[in-house]
């Protein structure tokens, strides 16, 4: 289970994790397991507390609440159950009812309403459009204006509470749209910057929807850690070879005379990357491999899935050439209608 420590927290807590009393517990827990017990919360969110909070950022620690022991309340966190849940274990609803007299009415009446095309759980960043969107659109109702600071902040907030240690790429691109550039500091700070070729990536990448991945984000991000931890060397020249591969990318993007076959090398060799790890499941590596036959390139987007059919989000990339035929296989899968390195957030108010 240790494995499935966040990395800046395994580095932080290094010493004590290496205590007798943790092995002890760790072999106590799966040995429970392994006889039919049933251990709350579920091994992939035993440390989720760990994954929605950096060292750096905590301020306060509150300790001393167990599970809860109900089926399906439990996840990591305390006082706290995942979306949907209902109904609500009744200390956390006592908690509510305490905040809501304690802080009164608050925010006057307001309807919200999403509408959106966008694939949910599956690579296309369904969950930072709807972030930027809601935030912008609450400052803009109640403050007549959304400040892209704070949208980016409270953005950002939001993403923490649905995926734990979000890169912040995503919600960062939907705010400010168009082609991103995004680097970070030795000091852990996201640097991000537009990068022209809108156009152009447009006009040579196809999106496709090879269906909902079978894990969630988090699972196949525990599993990817676990990789990284029996092989670290390994994983870290999986990852230099991958920066490479992107900055080679953003100079097909730039330099207009470069043709599509850089691109197309770019990609083949990122997403080799990616079946290395084990993100990319193998029905989805064949329609790969048929595209690559025919000279095009393509690659998952998001966390890919461990297992299964889809692997959600497909980039597909073409040469300078006439259209050729498309693979077979993707044309089981579901072209998406987008248009890519579009303006970011926009906020009207009508009447």
């Amino acid at each position: 289970m240790i494995e499935l420590m966040p990395g800046p927290w395994a580095s932080a807590l290094g010493d004590e994790l290496r205590q007798p009393y943790v092995r002890e517990l760790d072999v106590f827990l799966e040995q429970a397991e392994a006889g039919g017990e049933t251990v709350f919360p579920p091994r992939g969110q035993r440390f989720a507390a760990f994954q929605a909070t950096a060292p750096e950022r905590v301020r306060v620690v509150i300790l001393g609440q167990d599970p809860y022991p109900t089926p399906g309340h439990a996840h990591g966190l305390a006082f706290s159950v995942q979306r949907g849940v209902a109904p609500l274990p009744k200390s956390l609803k006592n908690i509510y009812t305490e905040l809501a007299e304690d802080l009164g009415p608050g925010l006057p009446p307001v309807e919200l309403r999403v509408k959106s095309d966008l694939p949910i759980g599956s690579g296309f960043g369904s969950s930072a459009a709807v972030s930027v969107s809601l935030v912008g659109g609450m400052l803009c109702f109640l403050e007549g204006d959304a400040d892209r600071s704070r949208v980016d902040r409270i953005a950002l907030e939001v993403e923490r509470r649905q995926h734990g240690m979000p890169s912040g790429v995503d919600h960062r691109t939907v705010l400010h749209g168009g082609v991103v550039w995004a680097e970070r500091s030795p000091d852990g700070e996201l640097h991000t910057e537009s990068v022209r070729g809108g156009q152009r990536l447009g006009s040579s990448i196809r999106v496709l929807h090879t269906g909902q991945p079978s894990e969630t984000t988090g699972d196949v991000v525990s599993a990817v850690r676990q990789y990284a931890s029996k092989d670290p060397v390994g994983f870290e020249e999986l990852l230099d070879r991958m920066e490479s591969c992107v900055r080679d990318f953003r100079r097909w993007l730039l330099e207009e005379s470069a043709s599509a076959d850089q691109a197309i090398a770019s990609i083949r060799d990122y997403e080799a990357c990616l079946e290395a790890i084990g993100v990319v499941p193998a029905p989805v590596q064949e329609a790969i491999r048929e595209v690559e036959t025919l000279g095009g390139a393509a690659k998952i987007s998001g966390a890919g899935a461990l297992s299964g059919e889809a692997a959600g989000c497909l980039l597909v990339c073409w040469p300078d050439r006439p259209e050729v035929g498309s693979p077979e296989r993707l044309s089981a899968y579901n072209r998406q209608q987008v248009e890519l390195g579009v303006p970011g957030l926009s906020c009207e108010v009508i009447g």
